[in-house]
């Protein structure tokens, strides 16, 4: 089986100068857990997860220096969140992004996964993107004899 036969199409991306407000419209809205991100040109040329909206949102170690009982106090998140809601996607994407193409094979896809340790492969043709297999697609496509 190959790539092609499981991945879901079409893609759901995101422009790199979107902003993580609007990221997790998206990812809310598409109820998709990350997002291709995109260049001017249609390049695939990161992704983004909730992962990385969640990362994003906690105060940085500087922050919680500089307030007392930070720990303890809620407002420093929202704090944080509010200073970087509007902040480009690309200041938090993951650059080096791990790609499929679609005549990839089941194989080399479930081998992604668990070495790259990522959820989500986008697929590309070139450098533009085409699909996506997550984790559960890999799953039922072996249980049904993919391999």
């Amino acid at each position: 089986m190959k790539v092609k036969d499981i991945m879901r199409s079409p893609v759901i991306t995101i422009s790199r100068d979107a902003t993580l407000r609007q990221s997790v419209a998206l990812l809310s809205s598409a109820r998709v857990s990350g997002l291709p991100v995109l260049s001017d040109e249609g390049d695939l040329v990161g992704i983004i997860t909730e992962h990385d909206v969640i990362k994003a949102m906690l105060p940085t170690y500087e922050d919680i220096l500089a307030t007392d009982a930070a720990l303890l106090d809620p407002s420093l998140m929202a704090d944080h969140i509010f200073k970087v809601r509007d902040n480009p996607v690309s200041s938090i994407m993951t650059e080096n992004v791990v790609t499929l193409e679609e005549e990839d094979s089941l194989l080399k896809a479930a081998s992604s996964v668990i070495l790259k340790k990522v959820k989500r492969l986008p697929v590309v043709r070139g450098k533009k993107p085409v699909g996506v297999v997550s984790r559960i697609d890999i799953v039922q496509a072996a249980m049904q004899g993919g391999l």
